[in-house]
């Protein structure tokens, strides 16, 4: 049954073609159980499965809408490949939807890692991208094996970005003191309510390349 089933499914064979696949696809299953193949991992070469997960992650869906944190979606995500672990073969392929335009390097690198996971196991992966995949999301989009993306999809721009204002100036006119300890230098880099200084910013500007050099 699985060799006249995979032979329907996957030719386009008729007549005496037809009778030859399924000549050589019964050979070819009669010579791996000779083997000793596991029956079922025959039959999972014979009829692979695509599974499709979703990660969205688009904070411009729905204003109105709740959002939920991005650790959460990531989460969820890694309990779904957790199942495809557990359900999928070698043979299969996860076709993973990605809509993101990317956020917090902790949050998106866990992300690429689920993406690694069912790449170590040696499952195919796929990730399609219909409107965005920038930033974290394209960085967790490039693990996959193959990316595929609608003609006008938005991908790109992996790299690290971050902002603090300082009102260190404004706090010493007005006559006000912030005192700030810590237990190591670098502790805190640069802080919104003390000075800046020369030293604290080539760390934190290195703090940043340290960060983005991780997808490349």
């Amino acid at each position: 049954t699985v060799v006249c089933d995979t032979v329907v499914e996957n030719s386009a064979v008729t007549g005496r073609s037809f009778v030859t696949h399924i000549l050589k696809a019964h050979s070819d299953v009669r010579s791996a159980l000779d083997a000793g193949v596991d029956p079922v991992r025959i039959q999972q070469h014979l009829l692979p499965r695509v599974y499709v997960l979703t990660f969205e992650d688009n904070i411009n869906r729905n204003v109105k809408e709740k959002r939920k944190p991005t650790i959460s979606r990531v989460e969820a995500f890694s309990a779904a490949v957790t199942l495809m672990l557990s359900a999928a073969s070698p043979f299969d392929e996860v076709v993973i939807k990605i809509t993101s335009p990317g956020g917090g390097v902790s949050e998106y690198g866990h992300l690429a890692a689920q993406l690694l996971r069912l790449r170590k196991a040696g499952i195919k992966t796929t990730v399609c991208v219909d409107t965005v995949a920038a930033s974290g999301g394209y960085m967790a989009a490039c693990v996959a094996d193959k990316v595929v993306a609608s003609p006008f999809a938005f991908l790109g721009s992996i790299g690290v970005v971050t902002g603090i204002p300082n009102v260190h100036k404004l706090m010493k006119k007005n006559d006000v003191d912030f005192l700030l300890m810590t237990a190591g230098k670098y502790k805190r880099t640069v802080h919104p309510l003390t000075e800046v200084t020369a030293d604290g910013v080539d760390k934190m500007q290195r703090q940043v390349r340290t960060h983005a050099a991780h997808p490349s």
